[in-house]
Parts: structure tokens; C-alpha cells; sequence
């Protein structure tokens, strides 16, 4: 398994709505509202890189209202 934290900037006005996106979706395990450059912090666990990827590609990006997004991955 692989734990990441996964930065978001989204359009204006559609923080609340891409927030919802991300409630719906197993891989996310929690959900923070940031204030600057960044709008959501989501930590994700998923099954390993590969999952990871998918998880960014087709699911985070697939998000029309996401602009941006930097993911960290944890070492445990």
C-alpha cells in the first residue's frame, strides 16, 4: 500500500464542489480546506505506484474544475 498527500488548487468558487468529488471516492482518507496557493490537502491510500497513478490520472485529473496538483508520497 502506498500512503500519499496529494495538494490541490482548484478554479475559483468550486472548492466546496471538487471537495464533494473527493468524499466519494475510496481512496481518499481525509479531506483538509487549506487557505494560499493551495486549496485542498487530501491524504489517499491506494495499492501501490501503480494505483497511485491511476489514482492521479484518471480519477484527480478527470476533475475539470482541478488546475493543479502536487502529491507527496510517505515513507513508512
Amino acid at each position: 500500500m502506498v500512503l500519499a498527500f496529494v495538494l490541490v488548487t482548484v478554479k475559483p468558487g468550486r472548492e466546496k464542489k471538487v471537495e464533494e468529488r473527493f468524499s466519494k471516492m475510496e481512496e481518499v482518507l481525509e479531506i483538509y480546506k487549506l487557505f494560499g496557493e493551495w486549496d485542498i490537502l487530501i491524504k489517499v491510500n491506494v495499492a501501490g505506484t501503480e494505483g497511485l497513478s491511476a489514482f492521479i490520472t484518471n480519477k484527480l485529473r478527470s476533475i475539470k474544475d482541478v488546475k493543479l496538483s502536487s502529491t507527496l508520497v510517505v515513507s513508512r
